[in-house]
């Protein structure tokens, strides 16, 4: 009679008693949750209840709005794009469960979320700051993002030129060395 357990002795089939592997947890695998994405969709269910910016009502008064006002108020008073706001919280769930149940998924999803909500982020802002601004910051600006472009991809150019010469200057030290 075969008995299974945590080492526990089974019976082989010529009778001899040997000790089986001890059997793996039935518990959830907490190593394959994508620990970012879960961060990052917690940060932004969090921060959607939280205060985003203080607006002036009257002369010396103002109020702060978290995002589900700002979603709320604006919504009704400019544009429905506005009530999009309200989505976060839903696309924070999702991803807090693709994160842990699904966490490739929550790497695609995530990403592209991330992106969306700082391009608007982006928009908004330079939105706002284009009515109060001139032209000479918005050149600056633009300098800025090409240096910083430019900067990355001729970074990566440059290490991979370092490497190269560093196996070139190898090769020619072992040749110097033989002749």
């Amino acid at each position: 009679m075969a008995r299974r357990g945590m080492g526990e002795a089974t019976e082989a089939k010529g009778g001899d008693a040997e000790e089986s592997a001890p059997t793996k947890s039935k518990g959830f695998d907490w190593s394959r949750v994508n620990w970012p994405m879960l961060v990052g969709s917690l940060l932004l269910l969090v921060g959607f209840f939280l205060r985003w910016v203080h607006v002036d009502i009257a002369e010396g008064e103002s109020a702060p709005l978290a995002g589900f006002e700002i979603g709320g108020e604006l919504g009704t008073e400019t544009a429905a794009a506005y009530y999009a706001l309200f989505a976060l919280p839903a696309l924070a769930l999702v991803l807090i469960f693709l994160a842990v149940r699904a966490p490739a998924a929550a790497t695609y999803v995530g990403t592209s979320v991330g992106a969306i909500l700082i391009a608007w982020a982006v928009f908004e802002v330079a939105r706002f700051l284009y009515a109060q601004t001139f032209l000479g910051l918005w050149l600056s600006v633009a300098g800025a993002a090409v240096l910083l472009l430019a900067g990355l991809l001729t970074w990566r150019r440059h290490r991979k030129d370092a490497k190269v010469k560093k196996v070139v200057d190898a090769q020619l030290k072992k040749r110097a060395k033989k002749g």
